[in-house]
């Protein structure tokens, strides 16, 4: 991620904390919830551990009517509006899909979870009890160079006039008045 400065080691007990609060919320909602789906990977363990505070079946596989999706961190957003895109819109009825997570990054997500443990103030990197703590504090496609090169090009001014540069596109996509083509990106996914 850009911007990340330090890698920040969350500990089981932070877990445990974060779950009894997601599992407080959740249990004083208006929401009934007939499954919970962990989403692979960062997700399955957090699910987990709400199923068996909430005593509410983990869904093994798929989404159904009622189910309580569950991540580790809503950072872009992307995953839950993916999920939510999919399973709200495949069917001629709603799932009534809620979305929990551990932490947000409110700042860089275009996605609010329905439920969340903490609100994620900077860009640290977060690194998990069930994670590797030697992993790089860069999201996978910020290693791949040709990803880089493109992101390096994607906000230079183009070879038109100056007032259709005003439009604020990129690659033919409007984007936002900043120019910056990743927060665009994180913002409409």
């Amino acid at each position: 991620m850009e911007g990340t400065t330090s890698k920040i080691k969350i500990n089981w007990e932070e877990i445990s904390s974060l779950v009894d609060k997601l599992a407080l919320q959740i249990s004083h909602s208006e929401y009934e919830f007939k499954s919970i789906y962990g989403v692979p990977r960062g997700g399955l363990i957090p699910a987990v551990m709400l199923s068996h505070k909430l005593n509410i079946p983990i869904s093994m596989g798929s989404i159904y009517e009622d189910t309580l999706i569950v991540d580790d961190i809503c950072d872009s957003g992307v995953t839950f509006d993916e999920i939510y895109s999919r399973y709200q819109t495949e069917f001629a009825f709603s799932l009534n899909l809620k979305f929990a997570s551990l932490h947000y990054r409110k700042h860089t997500s275009n996605f609010t979870p329905t439920f969340y443990g903490n609100i994620i103030l900077n860009d640290d990197w977060i690194i998990y009890p069930w994670e590797d703590e030697k992993a790089d504090a860069i999201q996978d496609y910020l290693k791949d160079q040709d990803v880089l090169d493109f992101l390096e090009q994607v906000d230079k001014p183009g070879p038109w006039s100056e007032e259709d540069s005003k439009l604020h596109t990129v690659g033919g996509l409007t984007n936002d008045k900043e120019g910056s083509f990743m927060k665009f990106q994180n913002k409409i996914k």
